[in-house]
């Protein structure tokens, strides 16, 4: 009798397996945009120093005010101003490491820094911008939403192996 019971959970443990494996790859991926902001801000910064005048869309407008510092702020050193950037972008690429690792705060805090980020191009009509922290934004809380998923399947697998074990020891 108790094979029996196995066998039927099996079908139940595989496809909770793989709704795990999802709900993983859908945390993962929402943690890797802090991961690419941050990288993605730097290269903005780099690009601004040496002259250049494209920009990626999904860089922080905090690193945007540094490097309109550089270009126009004088006596403020470049290398001063690209060390803030790298500062700025590290710090937001630090969110998508602990969120990678399943650290619920980090989507969280970092979700509420880029808001406030977001918040700073609206004033100087950076619209596009503001617009793509937004489509940003949502893909985080995916991220998020994928990490609470994977916490309630655990709890499921978790009871499912206690209930299991109890037909066991009948």
């Amino acid at each position: 009798m108790a094979s029996s019971d196995i066998g039927l959970n099996q079908p139940t443990s595989e496809a909770l397996q793989q709704q795990m494996l999802v709900a993983q790859a859908r945390m993962k991926t929402g943690a890797n945009w802090f991961i690419v902001i941050g990288a993605l801000s730097v290269v903005n910064s780099l690009i601004s120093l040496s002259g250049g005048r494209i920009r990626f869309i999904f860089g922080l407008g905090a690193t945007e005010f540094v490097d309109a510092l550089a270009q126009h702020g004088g006596s403020i050193s470049p290398t001063l101003l690209l060390g803030l950037s790298v500062l700025f972008g590290g710090f937001v690429a630090l969110f998508g490491f602990f969120g990678r690792k399943e650290q619920s705060w980090a989507f969280l805090v970092g979700m509420g820094i880029y808001i406030c980020d977001g918040l700073l191009l609206l004033p100087v009509g950076q619209y596009l911008a503001a617009a793509f922290h937004v489509w940003a934004l949502f893909r985080i809380f995916q991220g998020l939403q994928g990490l609470n998923t994977l916490n309630v399947l655990r709890e499921q697998q978790s009871a499912s192996m206690v209930a299991t074990s109890g037909s066991w020891n009948q």
